[in-house]
């Protein structure tokens, strides 16, 4: 007679969920949910007294592989989304709900998780002072510098049961950095309440060292990418007559990323990837890359370099006749190079792979993609500066964090109160103070004989002026940093 504790004896199926129970995990994604359950979707569907558990088709290759213990309602699952319950999980429910997952033999996999799950709450319900997970909360991780979380608690069934236990499974590193992250997000959260009650006449602010001391416990808590912000926001203190103003609002942007940091899980899926990339979390590029490409004809529009923290970051925008706008990134050492290609006012042809994210601009060049003649129906479109104002507008709506936007207009330029502006008869859009005079003197030279398509970034600090098209060239004015040395390999992922 089989063991009842061996795992490939199918055990007897609980009491399933109902629908309004799956939905009451995570309301805003359930929508999601429904559309990946769907029995043709998945396959090695099983579920027991304790477990669900099947495989669901993806971006990738490879299904992800999801698991439920709906008995002390934890998920796992393969796939890179950094919502836990994600939507595989949740759809997994939806299914077993609708009785459309068989009683099957658990998967000797799942056997640890499982025993992990209970033993984790065992000594909850002895020990009050031990917070409780509830359903749904976050944990997530970086996978290796990548996508984070694995499940509710940061848990994850091993890949193999014999593992050396000397090496704890990936997901139990992704456990500690989100723990790490979290007290770093609820520090940085009460240091910005404390900067509020003493005001921004402290004389500390003036001090570099008050700022950096902040970006090192962010460094330290792995949340790299508000520690950068901090550092420019302490950049800004005292650097022109109305930083206050400035200061204030970086502050306050601080602030929601801090709280939005700690709230990953109750945020929809694609604004909890911007928060996660603004927070510092990193996706792997095999997870971009196993995204679903946009194929299109891509127009290099622009280029701008500039100098973050002793690393030169290049980016360079691309506008697609179908896809819209799309920036690639790419990095060195200073006084290292940069490859050139691909050029700007040049065409190019093929895939291009979207990072996660609400906006979307970041992407990765896929395979095959190849210099081209200009399509003869595609042109970059330049509107209105009301048309740039309204684009940038709607960006900012969805991710008031955007350091940096994209647009194209058919403007000149021109004076106004002692700066210089971007302008047409619709609108003006303000130059960044600190435009050097030569890009200055080739944007006037280009716009002479009237308005020319002029690509620029929006910043907080004003318009920087990245490229003019002419007619049958394009005239390349992107900051550009003084490096010289041997070439870089591409970040963006594709040719060098």
């Amino acid at each position: 007679m089989d063991s009842p504790d061996d795992p490939t004896t199918p055990r007897p199926a609980a009491e399933r969920w109902s629908d309004e129970q799956v939905v009451a995990l995570a309301p805003g994604r359930i929508g999601a949910a429904r559309a990946v359950a769907e029995p043709s979707s998945w396959s090695g569907l099983g579920a027991d007294d304790r477990a669900v558990w099947g495989q669901c088709g993806g971006a990738g290759r490879e299904p992800y592989d999801v698991a439920v213990d709906h008995a002390h309602v934890r998920a796992t699952c393969s796939c890179p989304s950094r919502q836990r319950p994600c939507k595989h999980a949740l759809a997994l429910l939806l299914l077993w709900a609708h009785g459309q997952v068989p009683v099957g033999a658990r998967p000797a996999r799942l056997g640890r998780w499982l025993a992990a799950n209970a033993a984790r709450d065992a000594p909850a319900a002895a020990s009050p002072e031990q917070p409780d997970v509830q359903p749904g909360q976050t944990d997530v991780g970086d996978h290796d510098g990548g996508a984070p979380g694995s499940d509710a608690v940061g848990e994850a069934p091993p890949a193999d049961a014999e593992s050396p236990p000397e090496r704890p499974p990936p997901t139990e590193r992704d456990s500690s950095r989100a723990a790490r992250v979290a007290a770093g997000l609820a520090e940085l959260d009460r240091w910005l309440t404390d900067r509020m009650r003493t005001g921004l006449s402290d004389p500390a602010l003036g001090s570099y060292a008050t700022w950096d001391a902040v970006a090192a416990r962010l460094v330290d808590a792995q949340a790299g990418g508000l520690a950068n912000r901090v550092r420019r926001v302490g950049a800004a203190v005292g650097a022109r007559p109305d930083w206050h103003d400035q200061v204030l609002a970086d502050l306050g942007l601080l602030h929601l990323l801090a709280r939005a940091g700690q709230r990953l899980g109750e945020l929809p899926d694609d604004l909890a990837d911007a928060v996660a990339a603004a927070v510092g979390w990193q996706v792997r590029q095999a997870d971009v890359l196993a995204n679903t490409p946009e194929t299109d004809h891509w127009f290099v529009a622009g280029r701008s370099d500039a100098l973050e923290d002793r690393i030169v970051v290049r980016r360079l925008w691309l506008w697609g006749s179908q896809h819209g706008w799309a920036m690639l990134l790419s990095f060195a050492a200073f006084g290292q190079s940069l490859a050139d290609w691909p050029r700007v006012g040049s065409w190019i042809q093929g895939d291009l792979h979207r990072y996660p994210g609400a906006v979307r601009l970041r992407a990765l060049l896929g395979e095959g993609i190849v210099d081209v003649e200009p399509p003869p129906d595609a042109e970059l479109v330049a509107g209105t500066i009301d048309d740039a104002c309204a684009s940038i507008g709607r960006a900012l709506a969805i991710e008031p964090w955007l350091e940096r936007c994209p647009f194209a207009a058919r403007a000149a330029v021109s004076r106004s109160h002692d700066r210089w502006v971007l302008t047409d008869q619709a609108g003006s859009l303000p130059l960044v103070a600190a435009t050097p005079s030569d890009e200055v003197a080739t944007l006037l030279a280009a716009t002479a004989d009237g308005p020319s398509t002029i690509v620029g970034e929006w910043t907080p600090q004003g318009v920087v002026p990245v490229a003019v098209h002419l007619d049958g060239r394009a005239v390349d004015i992107g900051p550009r940093e003084g490096f010289t040395g041997r070439p870089l390999r591409e970040m963006s992922g594709g040719r060098r």
